[in-house]
């Protein structure tokens, strides 16, 4: 019986009776979990090209153009569904032309998505998911889902 601790079956009872005990009043002392003020700064992007509610845009567009800071998820989306993207890149330079500026001031960085040939006459939504602050401990973050602009097809 080397390397085994027995103890009398009434300290057997008081051990687990003291851990209940304990695991109770751990449960019922009134602690809980909040999330912080604030949480992870919401990073806002703004469509750049096309301008946002753009109209006669063209099918052949080949990029939508954002202008923010940003690493997440970006969306374009039609009435009948989500439209393949590729990978976010850089700008081109010189931007085609027109194109908004951003509402914030200083040096704000643009980012290109291509986008395939569009279907006439239809309204296309540019939107983005990123991580959000929300009120759901532990985590107290959440995605998040933003519009950045829409604009309208030949």
């Amino acid at each position: 019986m080397h390397g085994i601790c027995r103890l009398p079956v009434t300290a057997n009872r008081l051990f687990v009776g003291l851990l209940i005990a304990a695991g109770a009043m751990i449960a019922c002392s009134g602690t809980t979990i909040s999330c912080p003020a604030g949480g992870p700064a919401v990073i806002e992007l703004s469509l750049a090209y096309p301008i946002p509610n753009a109209t006669n845009v063209p099918v052949n567009l080949g990029v939508v153009i954002l202008s923010g800071a940003f690493r997440g998820i970006v969306d374009v989306r039609s009435p009948v569904g989500p439209v393949a993207l590729g990978s976010p890149t850089s700008a081109p330079s010189p931007l085609p032309t027109p194109y908004a500026t951003p509402l914030e001031r200083g040096n704000v960085p643009y980012f290109a998505v291509p986008v395939p040939t569009l279907s006439p006459a239809t309204t296309y939504t540019v939107s983005y998911v990123q991580i959000g602050p929300a009120n759901d401990p532990p985590s107290c973050v959440a995605p998040a889902t933003v519009n950045a602009g829409s604009f309208t097809t030949r």
